[in-house]
C-alpha cells in the first residue's frame, strides 16, 4: 500500500501530516532544498559540525529506496532540518529531500554513497522569503557516477544574504577511472571510446599513486584531451560529469 503524505503550504510554513501525526516545518528567511533519488544512490547532507539529515547510511534502505514506512525518515540532525521520502508509484526509486531552515551562510557536505552502479542527479535550491526573485537563481543541478559501496562528496556553499548557491565537486584520484567504469557498464559510452578512456584514466589512477603533481597535471591533461577527441561517442550528462570530475581534479593539482 502506497503511504501518504499530505503538505500544507503557506507562506514560509508547512505542515505535513504522516502516520505519527502533524509535524509543522517553519521558516522565517531562508528554506534550503536538496533533492536526490535512491537509487543508485542514498544521499545525506553534512554541516561543519559533522550533523546530518537525510537518508541514514547505517540502517537498511529498501531495493526501491525506502526506509521505513513514515513520508519523515533517516536523520534529521542539523538544527530546523526535515528529511522526507516519498516512494514514486509504479517506480523502483524513492525521491528524498532534505530541507533545512533559515541557516544562514554556511557550507555543507552532499554525501552521495552508491547503491547501484548509476546516475545520481542532485537538485539544489533555496526560497528566499525576502526575495523571491532571486530564488530561482539557485537552482541548480549536479550529475554524480557512483558505484555500490562508492562515497562521493559535493561541497554546497549557501549564502543567503547574496542569494547565492555554488556545488563543488570532491573528485579523488581513483574517481576517473570509477567513473569511466560506471558509464561503460550503463553503456554511456561506445566500447571503442571506453577502452581510451579507461587507459587514460587508469594513467590518472597511478600519477596519483605516485604523488607526482607534474604526472598528474600531464594525465589528467591527456584524460581530458581524450574525452573531448570522443564526445560524439559519449551521452549525456555522461560526458558533462567526466569533463566536470576531470576539471575539480586539475584544480586540485594546481592548488
Amino acid at each position: 500500500m502506497k503511504k501518504i503524505l499530505i503538505a500544507l503550504v503557506v507562506w514560509g510554513c508547512c505542515q505535513l501530516l504522516g502516520a505519527s501525526g502533524p509535524i509543522v516545518y517553519k521558516f522565517l528567511k531562508t528554506n534550503l532544498f536538496i533533492y536526490s533519488g535512491a537509487p543508485p544512490a542514498l544521499v545525506y547532507v553534512s554541516d561543519s559540525q559533522g550533523r546530518r539529515t537525510g537518508a541514514d547510511p547505517a540502517l537498511p534502505i529498501s531495493n526501491d529506496g525506502m526506509q521505513g514506512r513514515s513520508p519523515v525518515g533517516g536523520l534529521m540532525e542539523i538544527p530546523n532540518s526535515l528529511a522526507l521520502q516519498d516512494s514514486i508509484e509504479n517506480s523502483t526509486t524513492t525521491s528524498w529531500e532534505v530541507k533545512i531552515a533559515d541557516s544562514g551562510a554556511q557550507t555543507y557536505t552532499v554525501n552521495i554513497q552508491g547503491m547501484v552502479t548509476g546516475n545520481e542527479q542532485i537538485s539544489v535550491g533555496a526560497f528566499l522569503l525576502n526575495n523571491p526573485k532571486q530564488s530561482r537563481n539557485t537552482f541548480k543541478n549536479i550529475n554524480v557516477l557512483v558505484n555500490p559501496g562508492q562515497l562521493r562528496k559535493v561541497i554546497l556553499t549557501f549564502n543567503p544574504d547574496q542569494g547565492a548557491i555554488s556545488l563543488q565537486r570532491v573528485v579523488l584520484g581513483g574517481d576517473l577511472l570509477s567513473d569511466v567504469k560506471a558509464a561503460c557498464q550503463l553503456k554511456l559510452i561506445t566500447s571503442k571510446a571506453c577502452k581510451s578512456l579507461t587507459r587514460k584514466a587508469k594513467n590518472v589512477q597511478i600519477a596519483f599513486q605516485n604523488n607526482n603533481s607534474q604526472e598528474e597535471k600531464l594525465a589528467i591533461d591527456g584524460f581530458l584531451s581524450d574525452l573531448n577527441r570522443l564526445k560524439s561517442s559519449i551521452k549525456e550528462p555522461t560526458f558533462s560529469a567526466l569533463q566536470a570530475d576531470a576539471n575539480a581534479l586539475l584544480q586540485t593539482v594546481n592548488q
